[in-house]
C-alpha cells in the first residue's frame, strides 16, 4: 500500500502486514511529521458506518428497547475517538511547516544571500573606481593649474620675444610675406611708436661702401653701395646725407629713403641721388651715416 504524508506530500510504500492495531500512526523521515494511516481512517469510518447502521437498525426494529450502558459508552468512546484523531490531524497540518515552502524560502534567502554577497564583493571595486575617479579628477585640475601658469609664461616670452626681436621678425616677414607685411607696416610702426619702443634698424650687419660725391655748380651727385653682411634678412635702414663746408658748416642735411625694404642674406643694392644747393663752393664734403630708426 502508498502512504502520503499530509504535510510535504512525500509518498511511502508501505506492506499492509507491518500495520498492526498497535500502529496508531505514521512519521515522515522527510519533515518528521506524524500522521494516522489511511488503512486506520478506513477501518474507523467503515466501523463508524457499520455501528451506525446497525444502531439504526435496532432502533427501528425495536424503538421502545433501550440500548446497553456497554454499548452506549463503546459508541461513545468510538466517537470520541475519531474527534480526537480527526482534530489532532487537523493541528498537526495547520502547526507543519511546509518543505516546498521551506525550500523556497530557502532558496529566495540564498539568492538574496549571494546578491548581498555579491554586492559587498563588489563593493570594494566600486570604491576603489570612485576613489581613482577622484585622483584623476584631482589630478586634472592640479594639471590644469601647472598647465595655466606655464601657458601665461609661454604668452608672455612670446610677447616679450616678438618685442625685442620685432625688427629680425618684420625682416623675415618682408622676404616672406612682403603683400602683407607692407599692408600693415603702418599699424604695426604706430603700435610700436605708441608703446615707446620704435623698430630699429640692426646696424650692425649693414655698412656702406663706395660711397662718392661731385660737386657740379648747384648740385651735388653722390652713389654708394648698401651691404649685408649677415644669413638673415636685415631691413632697409634710411640713409642720411651731410654736405660741409671746410670750417664745418652744414650746407645740405638730407634723409633718403630707399626704395627696398630688406636686404637679403649676404647681399648688396645701390643708392644713388643729386641734391641742388644754392652754395657755389668748390670745397665741400659729403658724407652719408646710416639712421637707427627705420620709420
Amino acid at each position: 500500500m502508498r502512504e502520503t504524508c499530509k504535510s510535504c506530500g512525500t509518498v511511502f510504500d508501505l506492506d499492509e502486514n507491518t500495520l498492526s492495531n498497535e500502529v496508531h500512526w505514521l512519521k515522515c523521515s522527510v519533515c518528521n511529521e506524524k500522521w494516522i494511516p489511511s488503512i486506520k481512517n478506513n477501518n474507523t469510518t467503515i466501523d463508524n458506518k457499520i455501528t451506525t447502521i446497525d444502531y439504526k437498525e435496532k432502533l427501528k426494529e425495536a424503538p421502545s428497547k433501550s440500548f446497553n450502558n456497554n454499548e452506549i459508552n463503546k459508541v461513545k468512546n468510538e466517537l470520541a475517538s475519531i474527534k480526537f484523531a480527526v482534530e489532532n490531524n487537523s493541528k498537526q497540518m495547520s502547526n507543519s511547516k511546509n518543505s516546498i515552502l521551506n525550500l523556497k524560502n530557502q532558496s529566495v534567502a540564498e539568492i538574496a544571500n549571494e546578491l548581498a554577497t555579491s554586492k559587498l564583493k563588489n563593493y570594494p571595486l566600486q570604491e576603489n573606481k570612485r576613489k581613482e575617479k577622484k585622483i584623476n579628477k584631482e589630478r586634472n585640475n592640479i594639471t590644469k593649474i601647472k598647465i595655466a601658469p606655464l601657458i601665461l609664461v609661454i604668452l608672455f616670452l612670446s610677447l616679450g620675444g616678438s618685442v625685442f626681436f620685432r625688427s629680425l621678425i618684420l625682416g623675415y616677414s618682408y622676404k616672406y610675406l612682403p603683400l602683407h607685411t607692407e599692408k600693415y607696416n603702418q599699424k604695426i610702426n604706430d603700435f610700436f611708436q605708441f608703446i615707446k619702443l620704435p623698430i630699429m634698424a640692426e646696424l650692425n650687419h649693414i655698412k656702406i661702401v663706395d660711397f662718392s660725391a661731385t660737386n657740379q655748380k648747384n648740385t651735388v651727385k653722390f652713389i654708394g653701395i648698401l651691404k649685408n653682411n649677415s644669413s638673415r634678412p636685415i631691413l632697409v635702414p634710411k640713409i642720411k646725407v651731410i654736405a660741409v663746408t671746410e670750417d664745418g658748416k652744414i650746407l645740405i642735411e638730407k634723409i633718403m629713403p630707399l626704395m627696398a625694404k630688406v636686404l637679403l642674406p649676404f647681399s648688396q643694392i645701390e643708392f644713388n641721388d643729386i641734391i641742388k644747393t644754392k652754395f657755389q663752393q668748390e670745397n665741400i664734403r659729403v658724407r652719408a651715416t646710416l639712421l637707427k630708426q627705420l620709420f
